[in-house]
């Protein structure tokens, strides 16, 4: 017996085959139908990627350089972009990934999440809320 099954990405948990023995035994051609049940589990490789732009920086600041009405005067923008790869053999269809930035490098130098820009159908969360300055 060989048995094919096609769109397994869409079968979830487990693939069900309804089974049935004929024969020509003419007092009992059909045997009673079973159902079997055959767990399904698929794999898939996932990658992360990431930069960050600059790839280093030194800030050096005293408390009383800093103005408090502009964003501009919270120091330079520092840009991380992540990168989610698949790559397979398997769909991933449910991913959860959580990604945690420090709040501060110092207790007098907050540093704080200024833009989220998913691609792809992606949805994000971010926490705390964006850019308190504004």
């Amino acid at each position: 017996m060989q048995v094919s099954v096609g769109s397994l990405e869409e079968a979830g948990e487990r693939v069900s085959f309804q089974l049935q023995i004929r024969s020509k035994n003419s007092q009992n051609p059909n045997s009673d139908t079973v159902l079997l049940d055959v767990p399904v589990r698929a794999e898939a490789q996932v990658e992360l990627r990431g930069n960050s732009f600059p790839a280093s920086l030194v800030v050096v600041s005293e408390e009383g350089d800093r103005e408090e009405d502009g964003s501009d005067s919270w120091g330079p923008k520092v840009e991380h972009t992540y990168e989610l790869h698949n790559n397979g053999p398997g769909a991933v269809r449910s991913l959860r990934l959580d990604i945690s930035l420090p709040g501060q490098s110092q207790p007098s130098d907050p540093l704080y999440l200024l833009d989220v820009q998913p691609q792809g159908g992606l949805q994000c969360a971010p926490q705390p809320l964006l850019n308190p300055l504004k």
